[in-house]
């Protein structure tokens, strides 16, 4: 009686968590990331594709105590792209994006481990 390691497919896609990344096939990963996440809310997906969102005051980061209702519900989209993304990694590549602070620093060092600098690029993925 074969055992379940032993078995010849691997676990297919879920609704209910992310496809994991293993560090390998990140064009097709890369893909399945972006419809999980905006599955879940487009918000999610939308604060990821700009560029980080930083609360300011007067040209400088405000404290936690002067965000107002607007800043906390970005950094709470911010976060839950964040916990999105590292619960989708293996733990290479969440070593790798573990000191990032912002979901966009994460996804651009990823695109850049796998898929290389722009200039290195055989073709342009418009979606990310």
């Amino acid at each position: 009686m074969a055992s379940i390691s032993n078995l010849p497919y691997v676990e297919g896609s879920s609704t209910n968590r992310p496809t994991l990344f293993n560090g390998t096939n990140y064009t097709f990963w890369k893909s399945r990331i972006k419809i999980y996440i905006c599955s879940i809310n487009f918000d999610i997906w939308s604060i990821e594709e700009k560029r980080p969102f930083v609360p300011q005051k007067d040209g400088r980061v405000k404290k936690v105590e002067e965000f107002y209702e607007f800043d906390s519900r970005k950094m709470t989209l911010n976060f839950q792209a964040m916990n999105i993304l590292s619960c989708a990694l293996d733990a290479n590549d969440y070593n790798r994006v573990s000191g990032c602070d912002f979901v966009h620093e994460m996804r651009k060092l990823l695109e850049v481990t796998h898929e290389g600098t722009n200039k290195e690029k055989n073709q342009n993925w418009p979606c990310w």
